[in-house]
C-alpha cells in the first residue's frame, strides 16, 4: 500500500502533506482498507461493462496524465451534465490538498453557477 500512495504524489508534493496523508491513510483499520480497495476495483469493473449516466451537473478536476486523450469525452458519455473539465499540470492524486486555494477557486465557481 505504501508504494501506491507513494505513486499518487508528485516531486511537487511537500514531504509534511506527504507525511500527513500517509498517517492518516495507514491509521485505517486493514478491514475497511481492503473493502475500500475491493469496492473501487468492482465498481471500475462495472463501469466498464455497462456505464452509467448521471444527470446532475458535474466537475471534474484532476492531475493530468498521459494517455488521456478522449477523457472528457468518456466522462460527458456518463455526465452530460458536464460542467467543467480541469487536467491540472505539477498535481498528484491530492491536488485539493497540494493546491487548495486553486481547487476550492474551481469548486466555488462551480457550486456559483448551481
Amino acid at each position: 500500500m505504501a508504494k501506491m500512495v507513494d505513486g499518487m504524489f508528485t516531486q511537487q508534493t511537500p514531504e509534511a502533506l506527504r507525511e500527513q496523508i500517509r498517517t492518516r491513510m495507514f491509521s485505517t483499520p486493514q478491514q475497511v482498507l481492503a473493502s475500500a480497495m475491493e469496492g473501487m476495483m468492482a465498481l471500475a469493473t462495472e463501469w466498464q461493462d455497462r456505464p452509467r449516466r448521471f444527470e446532475a451537473p458535474a466537475l471534474a478536476v484532476m492531475a493530468r496524465r498521459a494517455g488521456r486523450a478522449g477523457y472528457q469525452d468518456y466522462l460527458r458519455g456518463i455526465f452530460p451534465n458536464l460542467a467543467g473539465y480541469e487536467e491540472w499540470d505539477g498535481a498528484g492524486h491530492f491536488l485539493m490538498m497540494e493546491q487548495p486555494e486553486r481547487f476550492n477557486a474551481v469548486l466555488a465557481g462551480f457550486l456559483e453557477a448551481r
